[in-house]
């Protein structure tokens, strides 16, 4: 036998007791080089390569996407050669593609099919019965090849070598699968009904294995084009055909294997289980209840919560592990969920969108299958940036259970202007500019719970306050909520003296009493109240005046004490209240102490004033001027009225910072700082009188979600005992941050103040003759 014998027929035939000559070669392709194995150098692809689905360094035809006729050719699967050409003249670029589909075909079989279940009862009905059933069945065969070739895709995406070619293959083949499919799907018979059930189901696994398309949020998106819940919700259709018609055999295994679940709804007791997951869904009935009046509408949602209810359980459980997660039971909701309540969801209903989120969990339950993963991700941030920003609170628990959270420069700023993005979070947090990491953990912050026990790096806690030996302060509503929080931790930390400014003494006498048994008598003893109410002007210049005459110094003055998400109303001198209280009330205090401040700040002391604004402040008109009371007075609703009043806080910091601490005083800092969404009297109580049925959400349903007194006084306590700059925004733990266009504007900064000393002096001057309080005496810097 000569060499070219055995190189032509000796590696298919082989001849017994000879021995195949073999000539050293340094042609082999990159794959076997690496191993150090034998390559036989075949082309276009070398034994070793087809064996293990690779691409081979040896196959130098173009790609099939590379040319319009190549792309055409790409879509040709498994043509017959016709005649005698196979003895004839030899296509080696159609023999390619022949090769290149065989290998899809053959991936599919030995390993994709082993992701589709964990035993091989499972991967052998893939493997084996569905690839036979495929070659009487064309679009079968060609999604078997599309799902093969996202497959490969998905495992070569590091690799340069791959270059997208497999999704391309993929797209060719599923775009004709399709075309095959789609006229027998409106005509199912007896012969289709099994190969159909099966196109279905891998045709709502080529969505996800092809990856989350931005827009595409599986059952709404941003344009009208939406083929996934079609062939999902088709499901059912062929599945009642494959009964009426009766399965076949082969394919009787997929009715047991892979027929989504029907979830046991007889067999759910009546009340959730005591875990987080059935907390989660107690709060969403509330929601539920509080947000849906009609019959027919509550008959929609309540019946996805039973199911929703139904899912989780056979997931979880009665506990927080996972139990039984898998694609079967995972999407059972989304497949027995009414179609009332799936046009809701089309239709970007906010409560559907939120039972949405929820569904989004138990999907993250199965991401570790490859095709799943990045799309719990996906759907959470599509449902809570399509939310109405109002409602974005009602998917806190999915968000912290999927892990994932919006991005700060959208949640908390209008713009990223001057963030620096590659800041290393190791610098110093307050001097310069905020960086990412700073604001991401801002945005965490903003709930309580675990959600903020999740971070991975704080600025500042509570324990972190310094020793305040020697030191007085004023706290303005210190006796409850955020304030009582920032007046236990300045006692626990030493404060010589603390004053108390608010409405009822039951409430001051209870914290009293509470810091006694936590800290001590002699601790509560520190504490002096005053009865003041911040709208009150005339109290509260005489209040002021009293802390001078009682105290030497004032290192820390807190302006915490505020009118909530409340109903316009006005005061006993003709000003809305939110403003009279929130804000000016405030500035007359502060002006009053100012020089007690300024001669403590003189003594090489660093005085600092917090004013507690809040994010609400975005909830402001945008065409707010602050040019006269007439516009103060215009009845905003009750969460422009709130917010109108938080930017003036922030404003007046701003202005304060300019007007004192950079005027001559460098010791007297002003800030502002927001507490985050705290469980106080404002947010379980005062919620009701603007909103007698919806308060129930904001009161019930978002109290698992909010913060507690003492994490809400964290930003706070930073601002009044260790931040060394003025005119900042602090949220939480202690980063400060931009705000919103409007509280970065220094001449709305100004129109503020000036309609402020206005307002007060006028309104104080007219009541003089008998009240004997003039404001003339009013100090803004």
């Amino acid at each position: 036998m000569t060499r070219t014998e055995s190189n032509d027929n000796g590696a298919f035939m082989g001849s017994k007791g000879i021995r195949r000559s073999h000539q050293k070669s340094r042609g082999g392709c990159s794959f076997c080089k690496r191993r150090r194995i034998k390559c036989d150098e075949r082309k276009p692809s070398c034994t070793n390569c087809v064996k293990r689905s690779l691409w081979c360094s040896l196959n130098t035809t173009p790609s099939p996407a590379s040319t319009p006729e190549h792309a055409a050719q790409a879509t040709t699967v498994f043509e017959p050669l016709p005649g005698n050409q196979a003895t004839e003249e030899f296509d080696e670029s159609a023999f390619t593609l022949v090769v290149q589909d065989l290998q899809l075909f053959h991936h599919f079989c030995s390993i994709t099919s082993t992701t589709f279940g964990p035993t091989p009862h499972v991967q052998q009905f893939w493997s084996i019965t569905v690839a036979q059933m495929s070659f009487s069945h064309p679009f079968l065969l060609r999604a078997i090849l599309a799902i093969g070739g996202l497959h490969m895709n998905h495992l070569r995406q590091t690799s340069s070598e791959a270059s997208g070619w497999y999704k391309t293959k993929a797209t060719a083949h599923w775009q004709a699968a399709v075309r095959l499919a789609t006229p027998r799907l409106a005509a199912i018979d007896a012969e289709s009904c099994d190969p159909l059930f099966i196109f279905a189901m891998l045709s709502c696994l080529q969505t996800f294995a092809l990856g989350p398309q931005p827009g595409n949020f599986l059952l709404f998106t941003d344009d009208s084009g939406m083929e996934w819940p079609i062939f999902f919700r088709g499901l059912r259709t062929v599945a009642e055909a494959s009964v009426l018609f009766g399965m076949t055999e082969p394919a009787r295994p997929l009715a047991f294997m892979y027929g989504i679940a029907k979830l046991n709804l007889e067999t759910l007791p009546r009340d959730e289980p005591v875990t987080s997951w059935g907390t989660a869904l107690r709060n969403l009935r509330q929601i539920m209840m509080n947000e849906v009046s009609g019959e027919e509408e509550r008959a929609v949602y309540q019946d996805a919560l039973y199911r929703l209810r139904a899912g989780f359980a056979a997931v979880f459980g009665d506990s927080d592990t996972v139990r039984g997660a898998n694609s079967q039971v995972v999407f059972a909701w989304l497949y027995h969920v009414s179609e009332d309540f799936v046009g809701r969801l089309q239709a970007r209903q906010n409560l559907a969108l939120v039972f949405f989120a929820y569904f989004a969990v138990l999907i993250k339950q199965i991401d570790g299958v490859w095709m799943i993963k990045g799309w719990p991700d996906h759907l959470i941030a599509g449902i809570y940036h399509t939310l109405v920003p109002a409602t974005r609170l009602w998917i806190r628990w999915p968000m912290e259970r999927i892990g994932w959270f919006p991005p700060p420069y959208i949640t908390l700023c209008d713009a990223t202007d001057g963030l620096d993005m590659n800041a290393s979070s190791t610098e110093p947090p307050f001097l310069g500019k905020p960086t990412l990491t700073h604001l991401q953990n801002t945005i965490a912050e903003n709930f309580g719970g675990s959600t903020a026990a999740s971070l991975g790096s704080h600025q500042f806690s509570l324990d972190d306050c310094p020793d305040l030996t020697s030191k007085i302060a004023v706290v303005t509503g210190g006796s409850e909520g955020t304030g009582y929080g920032v007046t236990h931790t300045l006692l626990k930390h030493n404060i010589a003296k603390l004053y108390i400014l608010s409405v009822s003494k039951e409430v001051v006498e209870g914290a009293q009493d509470a810091i006694a048994k936590d800290l001590g008598t002699e601790k509560a003893n520190r504490t002096k109240w005053f009865q003041c109410d911040m709208s009150d002007w005339k109290r509260v210049k005489e209040v002021a005046e009293a802390i001078k005459n009682d105290a030497d110094r004032l290192d820390i003055l807190v302006n915490n004490a505020g009118r909530g998400i409340m109903s316009f109303e006005l005061t006993d001198y003709g000003v809305d209240r939110h403003m009279a209280l929130n804000h000016m009330g405030h500035v007359v205090l502060t002006s009053h102490l100012l020089p007690l401040i300024k001669e403590t700040a003189e003594k090489g002391n660093v005085v600092r004033i917090v004013n507690q604004a809040s994010n609400a402040h975005q909830a402001a008109p945008s065409d707010v001027k602050f040019e006269s009371l007439e516009e103060l007075n215009k009845d905003l609703g009750p969460n422009g009225q709130y917010g109108r009043s938080k930017l003036a806080n922030i404003l007046y910091a701003r202005y304060f910072a300019r007007k004192v601490t950079q005027n001559g005083h460098p010791n007297v800092l002003m800030n502002a700082t927001h507490p985050g969404f705290v469980s106080t009297k404002m947010s379980k109580e005062d919620i009701f009188e603007p909103y007698p049925l919806g308060g129930y959400a904001m009161a019930v349903g978002m109290e698992p979600f909010k913060k507690s007194q003492w994490e809400g006084a964290v930003s706070a306590v930073f601002a009044a005992t260790a931040i060394k700059e003025s005119g900042q925004y602090i949220c939480p733990p202690a980063i400060p941050e931009a705000g919103n266009k409007l509280a970065q504007d220094e001449k709305l900064a100004d129109q503020l103040m000036e309609l402020t000393r206005k307002i007060i002096t006028e309104k104080t001057r007219s009541q003089s003759v008998d009240k004997g309080c003039p404001m003339d005496d009013l100090v803004l810097h």
